[in-house]
């Protein structure tokens, strides 16, 4: 069970990660991407970041208008920042092993965003298609769902299951956690 979830009974979703990667590759610069937890290499992967970063914009002033050039770098290394800062995780939710689905946001996309207001940013959303196989059978690759702990955990479990039905999906393990919400 992730860390995940408004506080109690939140909920962890496993999935299929071959299907999962085969749905992603539907979209050329989509990511699945493991998470990294180790202080020494994020230490490392800014440091890198930020000296090929200074190299790249000390070459480009050469080439023109450098107030052009410094909005064009800053646009570009923020998308760039964006995919890296998107692997790093605090080193408590190591046990976590999670992944994430990474892509960078294409012209004309803006208006499909969806935003989420989370205790410490304002994150955005661009909704994807995950799901496989073909006509009404098309569905996410999800394995198992693991409902995290609460005064209503087993109602809860049953909820998930029959929530699963309701969408086609069939022997879907859902399983209840003990592992509690977690905030590093």
């Amino acid at each position: 069970m992730g860390g995940y979830g408004s506080g109690e009974c939140g909920y962890a979703i496993g999935f299929n990660s071959a299907a999962l990667m085969q749905a992603a590759s539907r979209r050329p610069s989509m990511l699945l991407m493991p998470m990294n937890y180790t202080d020494s290499i994020h230490s490392f992967v800014v440091a890198d970041v930020m000296r090929t970063a200074e190299i790249y914009y000390r070459q480009g002033l050469t080439r023109g208008d450098p107030d052009l050039w410094a909005r064009e770098f800053v646009l570009a290394f923020a998308d760039a920042l964006s995919i890296t800062a998107a692997n790093v995780k605090h080193p408590q939710f190591s046990g976590e092993v999670e992944r994430r689905i990474v892509t960078l946001l294409q012209p004309g996309e803006h208006q499909q965003l969806e935003f989420r207001q989370k205790r410490t940013l304002l994150a955005r959303h661009l909704p994807v298609d995950l799901t496989t196989g073909e006509g009404a059978a098309r569905r996410l690759p999800i394995t198992r769902v693991y409902v995290g702990p609460g005064p209503a955990q087993k109602v809860s479990k049953i909820s998930v299951g029959d929530l699963l039905l309701k969408y086609g999906y069939q022997n879907i393990a859902v399983e209840m956690s003990s592992l509690p919400y977690r905030i590093p």
